[in-house]
């Protein structure tokens, strides 16, 4: 038993010799040492909040659009197409009435209103 337990230690011992001469360890271990040298990093909040921000964004999103797909689910929608839509559209509001009574004041086309001086 003894011995099998000599020869394997031997085995491992002259591999991780090879591979140190050879520099694929040193590149391994490399990577780590530069991942655990962000750690001792200062913590940028800025970009950390930014991070979570988006990430907050994109979990919301992923709930709308998997109702969306629920409820398209529930409808049985004739076609994937009409699928699609809906799901494409999870996450757009309605638009009120007073959005769309503040936009109809809007004038377009000054150059044509100024001749009947509507605008």
């Amino acid at each position: 038993m003894e011995t099998v337990i000599t020869r394997l230690l031997s085995f491992i011992l002259t591999v991780i010799a090879t591979r140190e001469q050879s520099g694929e360890l040193t590149k391994r271990f490399g990577k780590y040492t530069a991942d655990m040298s962000k750690l001792r990093m200062a913590i940028n909040y800025k970009s950390l909040e930014s991070e979570l921000e988006e990430t907050v964004k994109a979990d919301e999103l992923y709930k709308l659009r998997n109702d969306a797909k629920l409820r398209a689910m529930e409808q049985n929608v004739p076609t994937y197409e009409h699928f699609r839509q809906i799901v494409n559209a999870a996450h757009l509001k309605p638009v009120e009435r007073r959005d769309a009574e503040s936009k109809a004041k809007t004038c377009w086309n000054h150059a044509a209103n100024a001749e009947s001086r509507r605008c």
